[in-house]
């Protein structure tokens, strides 16, 4: 879900991915944008980078990181 919500607007920044999901990723779009900005900044992403730029690795743990908070 969290390749797909990146990767499914191009040109889109991450934080604002992340901050457009919508009921189809509920677990998301249920947290506070503080928290998911607080998630970025703990894996040491940049929230102003694009998906695209992540790496496998990073898609993992922001992944893990999303769904577990």
């Amino acid at each position: 879900a969290v390749i797909e919500l990146l990767l499914g607007h191009r040109r889109k920044k991450i934080k604002t991915c992340l901050a457009s999901a919508d009921k189809s990723f509920e677990q998301i779009a249920q947290q506070p944008p503080i928290a998911l900005l607080d998630s970025l900044e703990k894996l040491g992403i940049d929230p102003h980078a694009r998906g695209e730029s992540l790496t496998p690795h990073q898609f993992v743990a922001l992944a893990n990181v999303l769904v577990t908070t």
